[in-house]
């Protein structure tokens, strides 16, 4: 199983030429894959700004193959001890991006993102398919 990041989320829906091969290659990935809430709301709320509101719902039919992980207590003690673990590092990440991260590393689950600043996280196993 693996968890998908709003980045990898955003090009997937772009029809990024890497985010559908990669799914391609990847067809187990595509049948497992989680998407922890803090990925989906950051992905909500852009489409929002750009599309409008009534446009979410076409993002949640695209993304009907996937399963939202939720934000559990766990993971948001996970999320802090990441943030602590980054700072006494001199790293910084946004605070939903630490989120999801707290989400991805609490279930021990690989986190598919194109965004580079989450491979700082100490202990959370990254693939980054534009590499």
């Amino acid at each position: 199983m693996s968890y998908f990041d709003t980045s990898f989320l955003i090009d997937y829906l772009q029809e990024a030429q890497y985010a559908l091969e990669h799914l391609d290659r990847n067809p187990t990935m595509a049948r497992t894959a989680g998407v922890p809430a803090p990925a989906l709301y950051e992905l909500y709320v852009g489409v929002a700004r750009q599309r409008g509101i009534d446009a979410i719902s076409d993002a949640i039919d695209a993304l009907s193959w996937t399963t939202t992980v939720p934000l559990t207590e766990e993971a948001t003690i996970e999320a802090a001890a990441i943030e602590r673990e980054l700072a006494d590092n001199g790293q910084k990440i946004g605070s939903f991006d630490t989120l999801i991260a707290g989400v991805a590393r609490s279930d021990d689950v690989a986190l598919v993102t194109a965004d580079t600043g989450f491979e700082h996280v100490p202990d959370l196993v990254v693939h980054n398919p534009r590499q």
